[in-house]
């Protein structure tokens, strides 16, 4: 490195200091007229070219900590025509000082080929010490790219804020020895005042941040207050931490056993993530998965383009320039994920981190509550379920009581006149009163078997008198039974085509039959007088422990108030009926150690479900098979 020539201390004319402190205060009052950044910046080398008119160019450049390179975001330029200034970069400075230079085009990348100990303002920035060279051609600390070929002497100082590096702010001339410690001087004042205006972007972004954040989470504790609803609470969630974080996508992953549930998103392209309500298995993804590591290992995880040396990462979508992965906690029980993915390279600094695990906390608490809430209204709603299952079944056993004392007391007499018609028949065959006494013999038998048929019904069940039955012979056995119902009443009938095969179940075969005869009349009466459709279904349950055999109608439905009773003895709509359909249909089903639901249909109609305890299916005979899979 070669001596450079002493250099002038002091201003040179009284004129000089005047503009000096014209420029000041013109950057003074622009300080508090003003916090855009763009604005100060080129109010800034626009004074200083003014002033400095040696010089044919001024830049600041702002430092990329995460890129540890330079952006020159303002320049200046001195044209025969006259000063040219343009703001090069739209920027924003985020709380914890570090700049939003968002995504560079061709030209802003020309402009920050600068990186930290690289080239004067390289090693500004890198020492915290400002610069001045003479003569640049002559000195081994100026970098040579070829680009500037009039720059022969330059003076640099570093922006600061206390020990913080933000920038530079450079001058260039096209002559040796154009540049004294004056200048640098005036330089290092001006500096000083960029610093202020970054300090106070700074501040108002943090103030806007905080109170984001204050509203998006008093927003979610007034969700919280004002519904427990876990639909409305995720909803709110994701909606929030979108608007707040300004990222394109977002969603909710629920933690339910060994699985991850998708519990809502936002954002996402229709094949670019599993559908709502589908799980992802835990033990399923590679163990370098973000998402398994956030889930096991309960931390955040915050990954942006440029941590890694190739980008995208296999785990997460092409377009995805950041990515953030938030356990929902409580205590150290990790009960779902808040992942956000967003465009944009750097959405998650390190305040962005912080503020996403506040944020977490509070939606961890809301989610938490709502799961408490509905866990307690699904036994609240199985209590009462039980509690009225308790009251119908002490009412048909009652009724059941009342039943079997009355067919009791009616056999015998029944007995009796049944007796004495058969003699009176033997004594006067073949008189012209024989055909009377022929249809009170017939009337008699009918009675007799009804009443042995109410005792059959009430006698307690006995698990070795069940039979083996094929459900599939069973609802076989429907069709010809209904067949002038179905005409009459035009109702067509579907009964299920495959899937019985080998479906087996231990019962009274007569008693279920009158239960599926029951249910089948009722439901083409409730399609009077337009007609309908009756769809019969068979489905094994999920644990393939159980049967439910299904009867959907098209009919009006039932009204709310009578679900809740429908199965209550003598209760009815009809003007002619008893009310004791239903119910001696509940009360054989819960013989054969099963159970009837009813609901509304969608679209219209209503079901009732019979489920009844299933064989485990075994291998038959190749007859039998044949004969079932018709």
């Amino acid at each position: 490195m070669t001596s450079q020539k002493p250099t002038r201390t002091t201003a040179e004319t009284p004129q000089r200091a005047l503009l000096e402190s014209e420029a000041i205060t013109n950057i003074s009052r622009t300080l508090n007229q003003s916090l855009e950044l763009e604005r100060i910046f080129a109010q800034i080398v626009t004074e200083v070219i003014g002033i400095i008119d040696q010089s044919y160019r001024v830049v600041i450049h702002l430092f990329d900590e995460h890129h540890q390179r330079l952006h020159a975001v303002a320049i200046s330029e001195r044209h025969p025509q006259g000063i040219e200034t343009k703001t090069l970069l739209h920027l924003q400075v985020r709380p914890d000082n570090e700049f939003d230079f968002g995504m560079l085009d061709e030209e802003e990348i020309h402009y920050a080929s600068m990186h930290a100990g690289h080239g004067v303002a390289g090693r500004v920035i890198e020492s915290g010490k400002p610069l001045l060279l003479e003569d640049i051609r002559s000195d081994l600390r100026y970098l040579t790219t070829g680009s500037d070929i009039q720059l022969r002497s330059i003076v640099v100082v570093p922006i600061l804020n206390g020990e913080q590096r933000l920038g530079t702010l450079s001058v260039l001339g096209d002559s040796v020895g154009l540049f004294s410690t004056a200048d640098q001087k005036l330089l290092e004042k001006i500096c000083v005042q960029a610093a202020i205006a970054v300090e106070n972007a700074r501040l108002l972004e943090a103030e806007r941040q905080q109170r984001a954040l204050a509203q998006a989470q008093s927003e979610i504790a007034a969700l919280l207050n004002k519904t427990l609803s876990m639909d409305e609470i995720l909803a709110g969630i994701i909606v929030h931490t979108r608007k707040f974080f300004e990222v394109r996508a977002v969603n909710i992953m629920l933690v339910e056993g060994d699985q991850l549930r998708i519990a809502r998103k936002i954002g996402y392209g229709p094949e670019e993530m599993p559908a709502e309500g589908e799980h992802i298995e835990i033990a399923g993804l590679s163990e370098d998965h973000l998402i398994r590591q956030a889930c096991l290992d309960g931390r955040t995880i915050v990954l942006r383009q440029g941590d890694l040396d190739t980008w995208p990462p296999p785990d997460v979508l092409p377009w995805v320039r950041s990515f953030a992965c938030v356990p929902l906690k409580i205590g150290d029980r990790v009960i779902g994920l808040l992942n956000a993915d967003s465009d944009q390279p750097k959405s998650f600094g390190k305040l962005e981190f912080e503020q996403l695990e506040i944020f977490a906390n509070s939606a961890s608490s809301a989610v938490n509550n709502a799961q408490l809430y509905y866990e307690l209204e699904q036994a609240l709603q199985m209590e009462k379920a039980t509690r009225q299952q308790l009251i119908r079944a002490d009412k048909l056993t009652s009724m059941g009581r009342m039943v079997a004392s009355v067919a009791h007391e009616l056999n015998n007499p029944l007995q009796t006149i049944k007796n004495c018609l058969f003699l009176i028949d033997q004594s006067y065959a073949g008189q012209e009163d024989d055909d009377i006494l022929s249809l009170a013999l017939s009337e008699v038998e009918r009675l007799t078997l009804i009443v042995n048929r109410l005792r059959d019904v009430y006698r307690p069940a006995e698990a070795e008198s069940f039979q083996t039955v094929y459900l599939r012979d069973l609802l076989l056995d429907l069709e010809p039974l209904l067949e002038t119902h179905l005409r009459r009443n035009q109702v067509t009938l579907s009964l299920p085509s495959q899937g019985l095969s080998g479906l087996r179940i231990e019962a009274y075969p007569d008693q279920l039959k009158q239960v599926f005869l029951n249910l089948s009349l009722n439901a083409i009466e409730a399609m009077q007088p337009k007609g309908g459709h009756l769809v019969v279904t068979a489905d094994l349950s999920k644990d393939g422990k159980k049967i439910g055999i299904a009867f959907h109608d098209t009919g009006p439905g039932i009204p709310d108030a009578d679900l809740k009773v429908i199965f209550d003895p003598f209760y009815t709509t009809k003007s002619a009926g008893l009310g004791l359909g239903l119910s001696i249909c509940y009360d054989i089903v819960q013989n054969h150690g099963g159970s009837i639901e009813v609901f509304n249909n969608k679209d219209g109609g209503a079901t009732f479900t019979v489920w009844l305890p299933a064989i485990q299916r075994t291998k038959r005979r190749s007859s039998s098979t044949a004969r079932d899979g018709a």
